[in-house]
């Protein structure tokens, strides 16, 4: 194996992504205040009352999960020795940035997430870290790991966020457009600003599960907007049908939901997954999932995923074309035969085109693909030249995140012989790492 490789240089593009990412995140509050308010003037309060609930219940959830991050690392860092900071980490003293000595303090921290504060305190301490590494990234590359890591747990934050409001709003917008058969200027705007940020969310995901690969091993352009396009065209349709399904069905919507909601919590528990490291905690992380499992694929457990995947696609497509089915037969024609067909035959070319093209991803494009023996590893299997993931892990200096690194593992040690990481990861120290 090569050496250990210096951290990745934070360059201006990263910068301006997470400054995008920001100002995305604040776009989206004010078009999710603004379709409430278009709601409530117009006398539809429980439309505006659903959007603000979809709102506070993201919210409430992406506080819950930063605080308990905060809370984990703290006690993380508590249980190790003190270690011996040397050369360039000695350089990095969070205290010099002002957001820091607000996230520092564990009452203030905890005042900030109960204030629903706490994730965009969390975007601003990213973007203060982000451009002192991007200016000084060079001679001191601790600040260069420093901000990878903060970002990672952003990108995760994001996700979390898009499929607990994002995706549930869009539906919902759709469900209203399509039982008004005509849209506001606000609604529109509220479709677009959806689509971003899932688009952006899934995008992000996957580019900080790729940063945990080593060069060699990254992804293509091409296998970029690979992964991009077959999660667009398998969520949409999925939203799609959802949403046509409730224009007539409003009540039947909410039992499918839970009925399908508990048994994809089940699923997860029996995979046994061991994210939060804050006891209590686990169980909230397993209902996120579900909730994501409801509308597109999420591998939560390390291991071959390919019979998991299969039986999941297989499940979540044929319980989209019911839901299809029993809307075109029980719609009224006199309103929906304008767009009813191009709507169903669009459904199901999406559906199709995004498992095909997901199957060209995992074939020729993911990284199991470009195995190769680990003969000199010590612990490596010559005879059955096994693949160990750590292989396709850089050999980075700490921190590592180790949510995110835990969550690439799960995907990118798929179909391989996997051996646990052993301390991904170091945390945040008050005075340094």
């Amino acid at each position: 194996m090569s050496a250990s490789l210096p951290p990745e240089r934070f360059q201006l593009r990263d910068l301006c992504l997470s400054l995008l990412g920001t100002g995305s995140f604040l776009c989206d509050m004010a078009a999710d205040l603004w379709v409430a308010g278009s709601y409530f003037s117009e006398g539809r309060y429980y439309w505006g009352g659903l959007v603000l609930a979809l709102f506070g219940l993201s919210s409430v959830s992406v506080q819950l999960f930063s605080w308990g991050w905060y809370r984990a690392d703290e006690r993380q860092e508590a249980a190790e020795a003190p270690a011996v900071r040397e050369d360039e980490e000695s350089e990095l003293c969070l205290s010099d940035f002002t957001s820091y000595r607000l996230l520092s303090s564990p009452r203030c921290r905890t005042f900030l997430h109960v204030c629903q504060l706490g994730f965009l305190l969390r975007c601003i301490h990213a973007l203060e870290v982000g451009f002192q590494a991007y200016r000084k990234g060079a001679q001191y590359p601790a600040y260069n790991s420093y901000a990878y890591y903060l970002t990672h747990d952003i990108s995760m934050l994001r996700l979390f966020e898009t499929f607990i409001e994002n995706v549930p709003q869009l539906t919902l917008v759709l469900y209203i457009v399509l039982y008004n058969n005509g849209a506001a200027t606000y609604q529109y705007f509220s479709i677009c600003v959806s689509f971003f940020s899932i688009s952006w969310a899934v995008q992000d995901y996957h580019q900080s599960l790729r940063f945990f690969l080593k060069n060699k091993h990254r992804l293509s352009c091409v296998a970029v907007i690979l992964y991009f396009v077959w999660n667009f065209f398998l969520i949409c349709p999925r939203i799609l049908c959802i949403a046509v399904f409730t224009v007539l069905f409003q009540y039947y919507i909410c039992v499918h939901f839970l009925i399908l909601w508990c048994a994809l919590q089940i699923w997860v528990w029996l995979q046994q997954t061991d994210f939060m490291k804050l006891p209590g905690l686990e169980p909230f992380y397993r209902g996120t999932v579900a909730l994501i499992l409801y509308f597109s694929w999420f591998n939560v457990a390390e291991g071959r995923t390919v019979f998991r995947s299969l039986i999941y696609h297989v499940f979540i497509t044929t319980d989209s074309l019911l839901l299809l089915v029993t809307w075109w037969y029980y719609r009224d024609p006199l309103t929906t035969d304008c767009y009813a067909l191009p709507l169903c035959v669009s459904t199901v070319l999406s559906f199709t085109a995004g498992l095909l093209l997901r199957c060209m991803y995992y074939k020729w494009f993911h990284p199991k693909k470009f195995q190769e023996p680990s003969y000199d590893e010590v612990d490596s299997d010559k005879k059955t030249m096994a693949f160990d993931f750590r292989s396709l892990i850089r050999q980075q200096q700490p921190p590592v995140n180790p949510r995110m690194c835990q969550l690439s593992q799960n995907v990118f040690s798929a179909s391989c012989t996997v051996h646990k990481l052993s301390s991904p990861a170091r945390t945040i120290a008050t005075n340094g790492y």
